[in-house]
């Protein structure tokens, strides 16, 4: 992980390919250690994704409803911070939810936000001690918040 890259999605011809160069590709390949990411990290990371998003023309209700679930795990994991477990239970229910609106909705699949959120999941549930665990939620609630707060403003 190179925390001082900026990854642009604007910088790169190949922006769009799946090449070594892929803008999301990258951000998925940070996203496998949520737990290490700083805040100005998942600030980095949550804009380029938003700004891909928005560029593969998907709509803000899609991310919604992603962010919606999250949202509630969110709250269940405030309420009730001592069941982590729980938690990532219900983060890895998110996987097939995930895979379904990929399925059917092109655009998604095409965008790899569903492999994006696949992997900060994976990298949740990798966690070994509590304290790489919270920090792995807290990242993770974040940097979903603050992809659809850059979508918005991406979006008009």
């Amino acid at each position: 992980m190179n925390p001082g890259k900026n990854i642009d999605p604007k910088r790169d011809q190949n922006y769009g390919n799946t090449s070594d160069n892929d803008p999301m590709d990258d951000a998925i390949k940070k996203v496998k250690n949520i737990q290490e990411l700083t805040i100005n990290q998942i600030d980095e990371i949550a804009e380029c994704v938003a700004k891909i998003l928005n560029d593969k023309k998907i709509k803000t209700n899609q991310i919604r409803n992603v962010y919606g679930y999250i949202s509630r795990v969110r709250n269940y994991y405030n309420n009730k911070s001592n069941d982590i477990d729980e938690v990532k239970n219900m983060l890895i229910f998110l996987k097939p939810k995930l895979a379904y609106i990929a399925g059917r909705i092109g655009q998604v699949k095409k965008s790899k936000m569903d492999k994006f959120y696949r992997a900060a999941i994976d990298s949740i549930n990798e966690a070994i001690t509590d304290e790489q665990k919270k920090k792995a939620l807290d990242n993770f609630f974040k940097l979903s918040e603050a992809i659809v707060a850059y979508h918005r403003y991406y979006a008009g």
